[in-house]
């Protein structure tokens, strides 16, 4: 059977639902640390690679006090990049970032004539490509003692709701690049003589109102199918994992997921 297209203006909807209200405190904290620990007294020049809606960078500057002086945000999908841009207008004017949106794929051929300090793939490399020519591409974009932030999961049950849902459609796992581990960027690094640290980081996102009336949601996000497309028996089968893989804490509903942080400095410094 053929697989089932990702709806993507579906996967904007389940995103606005789950991952912006979803917990990312401890990857942006460490984030905010390891920027402020390679640049400790001066504005910095951040692009981010797959912005998606500017949540995350804007907790760095809002929040984590990042002194991001410009930026350049660069997301493809057309619903993350409209409230990307609300983003960008509320760091110009409450916080005097210069932001630019790019609405486009970033690519090894991406090309812009500026040099950055940091540059982020924030849970991003799973729809750009080539992890070796990707980052080696990047490089060329950083100024000498600039960083390259990789962030992607290293384990989380999302990945087993995924492999059902694509299973039982009668598609090989090994076909889909939205499996792409922490493990299995670290382990391209290294044969591509890519020098680099790695960081695995426990985290939680909440998915509470998920839980209650908007179920399929959490997983149409964490399957990168439109649950609606499938029969109810695999849909309540799904719905079962999550809530076997769910925590309760605090009155609220979480699901475990472990990330890993990659950082690729400059070797031109």
């Amino acid at each position: 059977m053929a697989p089932i297209a990702l709806d993507k203006d579906g996967y904007a909807e389940c995103y606005k639902e789950v991952i912006t209200k979803g917990s990312r405190i401890e990857e942006m904290i460490i984030i905010r640390d390891k920027i402020n620990e390679h640049f400790p007294n001066r504005p910095i020049k951040l692009m981010s690679a797959g912005a998606g809606t500017g949540s995350v960078e804007s907790w760095l500057i809002e929040e984590g006090k990042v002194n991001v002086k410009e930026m350049l945000a660069i997301e493809s999908n057309a619903c993350h990049a409209e409230m990307l841009k609300e983003t960008a207008k509320r760091l110009e004017v409450q916080n005097d970032v210069r932001v630019t949106v790019d609405v486009c794929p970033y690519t090894v051929k991406y090309e812009v004539d500026e040099k950055f300090d940091v540059i982020m793939f924030m849970h991003s490399l799973y729809g750009i490509g080539n992890v070796k020519e990707t980052v080696l591409h990047a490089k060329q974009h950083l100024k000498p003692d600039g960083i390259i932030i990789i962030n992607v999961a290293a384990k989380w049950c999302s990945y087993e709701l995924h492999d059902q849902v694509i299973s039982s459609l009668g598609v090989s796992v090994k076909d889909e690049d939205h499996t792409l581990l922490i493990t299995d960027v670290d382990e391209m690094l290294k044969k591509a003589s890519i020098p680099h640290e790695l960081k695995l980081i426990d985290s939680l996102i909440e998915i509470t109102e998920c839980m209650s009336g908007k179920q399929y949601k959490v997983i149409d996000f964490y399957t990168q199918y439109y649950t609606k497309s499938l029969d109810e028996g695999l849909q309540q089968k799904l719905m079962r994992l999550v809530e076997k893989n769910a925590v309760t804490k605090d009155g609220k509903t979480y699901l475990n997921r472990t990330n890993g942080m990659i950082i690729v400095r400059n070797d031109k410094n």
